[in-house]
């Protein structure tokens, strides 16, 4: 029997180089993406997004197992730092795929980046 799969954008600590990205390792990278109508926000050693029609955020699009979402859950904090929410994603293939699994931040604070990338000075490679 095979495992379900989700779709999952990742923005910060679970990119490729980042220091929780062994959490996904060997999960399958589909594109580069852009998530629309959110605004990303440094968080010190992390990021968070919050929606935001005006603003993009770039990331990672991948194809996970289902048993790894429970894990994710715990590192993200939810429900109370951070929210699974199903958006929509565009690579940039310009493909849209949808019920893309995505953390989206429950509080308000943090400095915003506007051009939406978190910063790679931050990366553990």
């Amino acid at each position: 029997m095979s495992k379900a799969l989700s779709k999952l954008f990742v923005y910060g600590t679970l990119k490729k180089g980042y220091h929780n990205h062994y959490i996904i390792e060997g999960s399958k990278l589909i594109n580069t993406a852009v998530l629309s109508d959110y605004a990303i926000f440094d968080l010190g050693s992390f990021p968070g997004i919050v929606r935001d029609h005006e603003s993009r955020v770039y990331g990672e699009l991948y194809e996970i197992s289902d048993d790894l979402l429970p894990r994710l859950d715990r590192l993200e904090g939810v429900p109370y730092l951070y929210d699974r929410a199903t958006e929509v994603v565009v690579d940039s293939g310009m493909n849209v795929h949808t019920g893309v699994y995505v953390y989206v931040y429950q509080l308000d604070s943090g400095e915003f980046i506007k051009d939406g990338v978190w910063p790679e000075a931050l990366s553990a490679a």
